[in-house]
């Protein structure tokens, strides 16, 4: 850090803040700050890590390279964005692929549930047309039943009648 520390209380609370653990209250400070002056490369590289984006941190770094290309903590700060988002980008990749996974798991089961339900419904109308069918065997019988029975009938009146003819 080559540039001249220049003593500023909203920094100071800044600094404060950020020692307390409360990064967004020293982005406040910051920013309160940087209204009034210019920011020193030190004060930019604070403000980065107090940015409630990576998008905003990555500009900041930017500004204090473009005031000092070599400096160690601002090419740090970059590599940690582009390591950042590389992570999220992987992170992101990985939901869109255990989304697809569960959409993917979810119509397997739809299709197993509607190849289940055709098959319940196959399996009835298969024992419907059994019933059918052995309701028209036992209708066919009790038909042949009757019939083989008035034959029976007939033939017994038949004989009576012969009988009756016989002693007449």
């Amino acid at each position: 850090m080559t540039s001249q520390p220049v003593y500023d209380p909203c920094l100071d609370k800044a600094v404060e803040a950020v020692l307390a653990g409360e990064r967004d209250q020293a982005c406040n400070y910051i920013v309160a700050g940087s209204k009034e002056t210019t920011l020193p490369i030190e004060t930019l590289l604070l403000h980065a890590w107090t940015c409630p984006s990576l998008a905003e941190a990555e500009a900041l770094l930017e500004e204090a390279l473009d005031l000092n290309s070599s400096n160690e903590l601002a090419l740090a700060g970059l590599k940690w964005t582009k390591g950042i988002r590389e992570f999220t980008e992987q992170q992101l990749k990985l939901k869109v692929d255990a989304d697809e996974f569960k959409r993917l798991e979810a119509y397997e089961k739809a299709l197993a549930a509607a190849q289940e339900k055709e098959r319940l419904e196959e399996k009835a109308r298969l024992e419907a047309e059994e019933q059918e069918q052995a309701r028209q065997e036992a209708e066919e019988q009790e038909q042949e039943r009757l019939a083989a029975e008035e034959q029976a009938r007939q033939e017994a009146q038949e004989q009576e009648r012969l009988a009756a003819e016989e002693q007449a």
